[in-house]
């Protein structure tokens, strides 16, 4: 997780899931809060995994699960996601903002596969998709963004652009969700982690 930095544009700060000494607000927290609901949501993108739809889901059970509790108590009017693929963390998201009655997701990716995946009882009148290079659409990106979620081009260039050009036009200080910075104990050099965690450094 990580947020802009407001004294320094061009770099964020790494930071765990909730940062805040209030037991509504940490991660075990925020799963008693929305235990019932939670349950609901994993019952339905359970769902989701079989026939006919057999989405493959591009997150783990904690990533996700994080994902949508931070969500719900954020409770962001404009949410980003760069990098969408079949939709796994784009059900997710507007399952956060169905349940919060509140909030539309601005979604990127250069294939439209999460087109046809999103079930029909999910709000599609909160969504909003753009096929295409992300880096060819900038001007798309509402800079009103409370909330950011990258799961995209893993590579290091791909990561100094998303620092460089879209992380300044943010608020400082909203929630962002960068998957796929550890594959291991450590990041691999040369890539979208590595260049994630130099960023982050005071």
């Amino acid at each position: 997780m990580a947020s802009p930095r407001p004294d320094r544009p061009d770099r964020f700060r790494t930071e765990r899931a909730c940062t805040s000494t209030s037991t509504s607000t940490t991660p075990i927290g925020l799963y008693r809060t929305y235990a019932h609901d939670l349950d609901r949501v994993r019952e339905k993108q359970r769902n989701l995994l079989a026939p006919p739809i057999s989405l493959k889901a591009q997150l783990d059970d904690i990533e996700e699960e994080i994902t949508y509790l931070l969500l719900r108590e954020a409770r962001p009017g404009t949410v980003v996601e760069i990098g969408t693929f079949h939709g796994w963390s784009t059900t997710w998201i507007l399952r956060a903002l169905r349940d919060n009655g509140t909030g539309h997701l601005y979604s990127y990716d250069v294939v439209n596969h999460v087109v046809g995946n999103v079930p029909q009882q999910l709000p599609t009148s909160r969504w909003t998709f753009t096929q295409g290079d992300v880096r060819e659409n900038l001007e798309k990106i509402p800079d009103t963004a409370d909330f950011l979620f990258i799961d995209v081009a893993h590579s290091a260039s791909f990561a100094r652009w998303y620092i460089r050009e879209p992380f300044p036009r943010m608020r400082p200080g909203i929630p962002a969700c960068v998957h796929d910075v550890f594959h291991g104990r450590r990041p691999l050099p040369f890539t979208e982690g590595a260049v994630v965690l130099r960023s982050s450094s005071p």
